[in-house]
Formats: structure tokens, C-alpha cells, sequence
């Protein structure tokens, strides 16, 4: 006797009674396993059981023992049992079939989609312009139009990853298939099949709703009796193709879409094309996505042919991009903020050199709101301030260097117009030790910077409300900018905790300095905090001297710098020893293009002794820089300890403590020094 036979026969009669092997074995009083072993043809039922088990499956036991029914034979073409298993990876496949024989709303779908994220994007950039929570509602869409892309994607991912393996039993003759489920027979004749798809593992056989699975052997050999048409089912390589063809369809419509849009709505509201290049950059983009889909639905595609396509494509664009640049009238100069909340825009005109500043950006869009004339010659550097302030230099028509400030924020309520000058009343100074050293006061509509240089009203222009420059003449000479964290109270001043950034303009790729208030604040605990963050700053210099002084070799090596340096000398003068440090700072401070002319005025040793002493004095004389001139009188701050050769002398800060440590004087010592040769600057 055939064991397989026998148990193949076993598990088919029990499968068309929708049986299980554990309800089998219970009706036998047998196990599970032991049914299990005769359906796997390891072993035989025992020859008691065979007339019960004829009797549940209806047959008789002859038809058990032969393995078969007696009208049931093992030629293919007539009527054997077969089984197909669909497993996850076949099922994700036909999903995926399921998927793509609907072409129309894949392309509806990735249409919404695109639609949706670049609508999402152009209502996030109009939250600048509108306070309507704009930002959140476009980011939502953003994510809805994201979700909406990925689901054709994923869904078939995630329903095959919940799919249980499926087992399909089947028989088949010249006439007929019978397709065994749930134990009901249910017998289809070939010529109501009105479709065919074939993959490489199976088919599906398509009657109305239901489809029908059986493994490729068995079609091949019903196949000669089929009429119905017969179609691949999709292979990875016909997916890319078709998912490449909706992109660049879906690319085409958007971007028509959007040249669309920019004649007929955009252009007439006075925007422009960021870059004018774009204008042909988008028609070429149009064109050869139609060409690549046409091309990839008629030619064998390959890794070769795919990448020949891509560097074409590029190709063609670039060049398109250099060419066109030859037909615009005009240069684009743009750049975008660290923080990418704003973005500069401007246009120079080839012939006339005047320069057009563009704000209300929108997606590749820009609005033109100011103009102002330069050079022909392209000298245009940018540079940000802060995140929503730049500051453009340029070449004007005579040639000297132009300043322009592009601001993009504000730091009241958007609405008022204020005063950037009015807002800075106080005395502001470094919030970092570490950068150039700056002492401003605003009083009375000036501002006066380290006490050398004032600018009155009309020497102070106002970009925006967040940028001033100062100026002397026709020449800038300083930038600032009122740093994010300023906000205008409602008396027109910054409040608490707002810095402000300077940079000085006449000097070369020197940084921006940070600066906030100490004076006008009426908030005790901020006035001691910064009195003791000073104090600080005091017993820092103080030990970084002793620290030299007590180290020979240490003191020997050091070099000299603008707020520590030594001297030396024999004297025991104070007027004298301060004179020679004030030399010595001249000297290192070097040429500034500043022609000076000061004497001193008064001295007044405020503590200490002559080994170690604190002194203040001031100068006064004129300062001019081209043609313009101004007396102004400067005030000097200096810690003096006596070294091995000579004296280390520290210049002192505003506000900083310099008689720390020491016994104040009194009387103090007082001098005038305004006949003082040691006191008296002159440089040409």
C-alpha cells in the first residue's frame, strides 16, 4: 500500500468535511499526532479504524486503502487534488496588483499629495505676514499630504505583515475547475474565467468578484483550455516605471499648475520669480518629464538607461539655467538666515547697477518694496546680524562704499512704528569679556560710543524697526541692531534682558559685538547682579596680575596686550608711571586711520600706594577721520602694581571696581595734567 497516497487521501476527505485533525482524532478516540502521522504517510491507521473512518468520510474502505475515490485519478489533466499556499510575500504581491491596476487614482492620490505638501508649505511662509496661526494649520497639511503619499506605499506592507498563511485546494479536468474552501466544493467551467493575471510563483483566475488561486504547473496544463485574456502580474521593474510616470505626470501638473498661477494671479500682485532663470527652468522641467514618460513606457529599461536619462536630464537643466542667465536683465543676489526664518532677496540691474531689495517672500516668489542705486560694478557683500536683519555693502556710483540694512522682523507688536534711537537710552556695554570692548550711551537723541565718538539725530538713519546706522559725514561708520530678544515696552524702550549687536563698519571683517543696558533699568536686583558680576571681573584681573608678578619666568614671557600691559621703570611717581602707561597703551593700540590730537586734563589717584594703586584720568582733543572732526574728552581707568623692572598696569572697564583690595585715599590725590607732556597724543 501507498502510505503517501493513503494520507494525502486522509487529510483531503477530512479538509472537504472541515474537519480538523484534533476533532478527527476525537471521533476515533485517536490523537491529533496520530492523524497527523497518517496524513504525512509516517504511519497507518490500525485496521479497526478503517471501517469507522470509511463511514465519517462516506466512502468505503476500498476507496480508502487505494487512496482515491474510485471515480478519482492521478492524471493531472483530469480531476487530482491539488493545494496552493498563499503565503505574506505572494499576498503582499497581490496587493500590490490590486494596487496598481488602478492607475487613475494612484495618479489622483500622489496629485492630492503633492498638492497638499507644497500648499502646506505656501500657508506655513504666509504665518510672517499673518498672525492666524498659519504655521500649525500648514504643517497639519504638510503631514496629511506626506500620510496620503506613503499610505499606497505602506498599506500593503502593513496588511501582508497580519496575513496568515492560507492554504487553497483545487482539482481540475478537461471541462472544469473545482475549487475546494471551508469543505464546499464549488465546480467553474473555463470559459466563465474572464481573466487571467500570472506571476512567476501562481496565478489568479478571475471569475466576477472572486479570484481563484492555483500554482503555475497546473496552469500550464489548463491553459489550452482557457479563452480568457492573460496579463503579468506587476514585477518590481514595471512598479518603478509606473511609480516614475505618476511622479514626473504629477511634477508636470504642479509645476504647470504653478507658471499658471504666477501669470495670472501672482504677477498682476507685483511678484517676481526669485531667480528670473526659473521661468525657463520650469517649461524645460514640463517638457522633458512628458519626453521621460514616453520614453520609458516604449523603451527596455535598465540600470545603464536610468542613469542616462538622470545625467541627461541634469545636463539639459543646467545648461539651461547658464544660458537663460545670458537673456535676464538682471543679478540675484540671495541668501537665507541662519535660522531660515528669513530670506534676502535682491536684484542688480546689469546696465544701471540700481539694486531692487524684495521682501514678502513665497515659496520661489518675491515682492519688490525698495530700491536705492549703485555701481554697475558687481562689489555686493551680505551679511546677517541677526536672524532677521542683513546688512548690505556696496559700491555706489562715485565709487566710495554704500550701506544698506535689509530687516525682516520687529520687536513691538507689528503694528506701531517706533523709534530704534529712542529705545536705547542708557549705558550699554560687552555682555561677553571675550570680544571687542564697548562702552555706548544714548542720551538726548545721541549716542556716544567709548566716550571718543557722538552721533546726533541727524547723523542716525533708521532701517525697518530694528536696525540704525551711525554716520559721520557720507561715511557709516557703525551698525545697530536690536538682537530678537529686545521687546519695546510702552514707553518705547527695550525691556529687561534685551542685547543689542554693533559692528563697526570702518573696520574689515571685525565681528559683531554683543551689548546690553546697565543704567536706565530701575530693577534693584538687576543693577546688584550686575555690580557683582563686575566686582568679579575686578578680583579676575587683580589675580591674573599677582599671578604674574609671582612668577618671574611667567612675567618675563608675557607679551603686552591692549587691557594688560607692563612698563618699565625706576620711578616712584604716580603722575609719571600713570603718564608712561598711557604711552604704552598709544603704542599698542596702533593705527586706527584716526588722526588724534588730545592732551590730559586731570588725574585723581583714587587708592592704594605707590606699589600698588588705582587711577583715574581723562584727555581731551580732537579726533578726525577724512574731512570730518569732533572734540570729544575720553576718560582712562588703570590698576598699577609694581613688578621686578618696572610696573603692570590693567586698564579698567566701565563700571568695574579697579580699587578692589585696596585703601581708598583720602584725600585722594588730584593733579592737572593738561601741561604734561607724558599725557599729550598725536598722531597723523
Amino acid at each position: 500500500m501507498d502510505n503517501i497516497k493513503i494520507g494525502k487521501y486522509i487529510s483531503y476527505k477530512r479538509k472537504q468535511k472541515g474537519l480538523t485533525q484534533k476533532e478527527l482524532g476525537e471521533m476515533l478516540l485517536m490523537s491529533d499526532k496520530a492523524v497527523s502521522k497518517w496524513e504525512r504517510g509516517i504511519s497507518l491507521p490500525d485496521i479497526s479504524l478503517l471501517p469507522e473512518l470509511a463511514k465519517i468520510f462516506n466512502i468505503t474502505v476500498d476507496e480508502l486503502l487505494n487512496g482515491e475515490d474510485n471515480t478519482f485519478t492521478v492524471n493531472k489533466e483530469k480531476n487530482s487534488l491539488y493545494i496552493f499556499k498563499l503565503t505574506a510575500k505572494a499576498y503582499k504581491q497581490v496587493l500590490y496588483f490590486q494596487l496598481y491596476s488602478k492607475k487613475i487614482w494612484l495618479y489622483v492620490i500622489n496629485l492630492l499629495a503633492f498638492i497638499f505638501i507644497f500648499g502646506g508649505y505656501a500657508l506655513f511662509s504666509l504665518q510672517q505676514y499673518y498672525s492666524f496661526h498659519l504655521d500649525i494649520i500648514g504643517l497639519l497639511i504638510i503631514v496629511l499630504g506626506i500620510s496620503l503619499f506613503f499610505i499606497p506605499i505602506l498599506l500593503p506592507i502593513i496588511k501582508a505583515s497580519f496575513f496568515k498563511e492560507t492554504e487553497y485546494q483545487y482539482t481540475y479536468d478537461q471541462e472544469n475547475l473545482t475549487y475546494i474552501k471551508d469543505g464546499r466544493e464549488t465546480c467553474y467551467k473555463y470559459s466563465n474565467f474572464h481573466h487571467l493575471y500570472k506571476s512567476n510563483d501562481y496565478c489568479i483566475l478571475i471569475n466576477n468578484s472572486e479570484k481563484l488561486f492555483i500554482n503555475l504547473k497546473d496552469y500550464k496544463v489548463i491553459s489550452k483550455f482557457l479563452t480568457c485574456p492573460i496579463t503579468n502580474i506587476i514585477s518590481k521593474k514595471e512598479k518603478w516605471i509606473t511609480n516614475s510616470q505618476i511622479a514626473l505626470t504629477t511634477l508636470s501638473i504642479l509645476l504647470l499648475i504653478l507658471e499658471l498661477g504666477y501669470h495670472i494671479i501672482l504677477k498682476n500682485l507685483g511678484f517676481e520669480l526669485i531667480y528670473a532663470q526659473l521661468e525657463y527652468i520650469i517649461i524645460i522641467t514640463i517638457l522633458l518629464s512628458t519626453i521621460i514618460c514616453i520614453i520609458i513606457s516604449k523603451i527596455k529599461i535598465n540600470l545603464i538607461t536610468t542613469l542616462s536619462i538622470i545625467t541627461s536630464s541634469i545636463i539639459i537643466l543646467i545648461t539651461t539655467w547658464l544660458i537663460s542667465g545670458n537673456f535676464v536683465t538682471q543679478i540675484t543676489y540671495y541668501s537665507i538666515s541662519p535660522d531660515f526664518s528669513s530670506q534676502l532677496v535682491l536684484k542688480q540691474d546689469k546696465n544701471t547697477g540700481k539694486i531692487n531689495d524684495y521682501h514678502y517672500t513665497y515659496l520661489c516668489f518675491a515682492k519688490k518694496t525698495t530700491s536705492f542705486n549703485a555701481s554697475s560694478i558687481k562689489k555686493i557683500s551680505t551679511r546677517w546680524l541677526t536672524n532677521d536683519c542683513n546688512y548690505i555693502s556696496y559700491q555706489k556710483a562715485d565709487g566710495s562704499s554704500g550701506i544698506y540694512i535689509a530687516t525682516y522682523g520687529d520687536r513691538s507688536d507689528g503694528i506701531a512704528y517706533y523709534s530704534v534711537l529712542n529705545s536705547l537710552n542708557g549705558d550699554w556695554i560687552n555682555k561677553y569679556d571675550d570680544e571687542p570692548r564697548y562702552h555706548l550711551m544714548t542720551k538726548n537723541n545721541s549716542i556716544t560710543i567709548n566716550n571718543t565718538e557722538t552721533f546726533s539725530e541727524s547723523e542716525i538713519e533708521q532701517f525697518g524697526t530694528i536696525a540704525i546706522t551711525l554716520s559721520k559725514g557720507s561715511e557709516t561708520r557703525y551698525i545697530i541692531a536690536l538682537n530678537s530678544n529686545c521687546i519695546i515696552d510702552d514707553n518705547g524702550l527695550i525691556k529687561h534682558d534685551g542685547t543689542i549687536e554693533i559692528i563697526p563698519v570702518f573696520q574689515v571683517n571685525v565681528p559683531a559685538t554683543e551689548l546690553f543696558c546697565t543704567t536706565y533699568k530701575k530693577d534693584d536686583q538687576v543693577q546688584q547682579n550686575i555690580n557683582n558680576q563686575k566686582r568679579q571681573e575686578a578680583l579676575d584681573i587683580v589675580n591674573e596680575m599677582h599671578s604674574l608678578i609671582n612668577n618671574k619666568e611667567d612675567y618675563n614671557n608675557f607679551k603686552s596686550r591692549g587691557d594688560l600691559f607692563k612698563i618699565q621703570t625706576n620711578s616712584n611717581d604716580y603722575i609719571e608711571i600713570t603718564g608712561l602707561a598711557y604711552q604704552k597703551e598709544q603704542e599698542l593700540g596702533g593705527d586706527t586711520g584716526v588722526i588724534v590730537d588730545t592732551n590730559g586734563t586731570n588725574l585723581s589717584i583714587k587708592a592704594g600706594t605707590i606699589n600698588d594703586f588705582y587711577v583715574e584720568f581723562s584727555t581731551k582733543g580732537s579726533y578726525r577721520l577724512h574731512d570730518n572732526e569732533e572734540i570729544s574728552e575720553v576718560s582712562y581707568s588703570y590698576r598699577i602694581i609694581k613688578s621686578y623692572d618696572g610696573y603692570l598696569i590693567a586698564k579698567i572697564g566701565y563700571r568695574i571696581p579697579g580699587n578692589i583690595g585696596l585703601v581708598a585715599l583720602s584725600p585722594t590725590i588730584e593733579a592737572d595734567i593738561s601741561n604734561n607732556e607724558l599725557f599729550h597724543h598725536s598722531s597723523s
